[in-house]
């Protein structure tokens, strides 16, 4: 198993516990994360990234579809399914209430791994599929 692919299971692990510093401290200071959200740099920006994940959702679970690597690069498909226990911040500023409604996302992490940490983050998954599942855009 590579060093890519222990770390990114790893940081896979602590967002399945909810444990935001442990899924931080896997990253190197000048990380870079990018989403279909935006670009986050360095720990702080991933942290706060991380955190709309971690605080409005409770009983993460996960259903990894496939694992690959390849040198210093991991990569995981996946559907996460959560609760929705408190209101999510989106990206462009809107507020969606909580609604205690179950919800799946699906998508994808590549991760490039360097020294023990990750140096780049790739996260693909579809913006507005979470809104439709809680009722904050139409279907």
């Amino acid at each position: 198993m590579s060093e890519a692919r222990i770390i990114g299971d790893r940081q896979t692990d602590a967002m399945l516990k909810n444990d935001l510093e442990s899924a931080i401290e896997v990253y190197s200071d000048d990380a870079v994360v990018v989403t279909p959200d935006g670009l986050f740099k360095g720990k702080e920006q991933i942290r706060e990234f991380m955190r709309g994940w971690f605080e409005p959702f409770s009983n993460i679970r996960a259903n990894i579809q496939s694992k690959f690597e390849a040198g210093a690069k991991a990569m995981d498909e996946w559907i996460f399914k959560m609760k929705n226990t408190a209101d999510i911040k989106m990206s462009d500023g809107t507020l969606i209430p909580a609604t205690g409604k179950e919800v799946e996302v699906h998508g994808a992490d590549v991760y490039e791994v360097h020294d023990g940490h990750i140096t780049e983050h790739h996260i693909y998954y579809d913006p507005k599929e979470l809104p439709k599942q809680l009722g904050g855009m139409p279907a």
